[in-house]
């Protein structure tokens, strides 16, 4: 619900701000905010575990924050 939450308000504040790159940066990183939200919460809810399909949730993790750092350093040096 919180990341719902913050997704909406990022959308809502969207139009003011008023550097397009800046607004490029935010979508992107919201989508990779809302896809690592998704990976780690939905096998918690399923009844199959993760781990039988041998995935690992720290992985997921570390991919979508390894993402988003990315992201962020690349727009602050580009």
């Amino acid at each position: 619900i919180l990341s719902l939450s913050a997704a909406l308000q990022t959308v809502r504040t969207w139009k003011t701000d008023l550097v397009a790159g800046r607004r490029r940066l935010r979508f992107a990183v919201l989508i990779l905010s809302l896809l690592i939200v998704v990976s780690l919460s939905v096998p918690e809810l399923m009844p199959i575990s993760a781990r039988s399909f041998g995935i690992s949730g720290s992985l997921a993790t570390a991919v979508g924050l390894l993402a988003i750092a990315a992201l962020a350093g690349w727009a602050l040096f580009h």
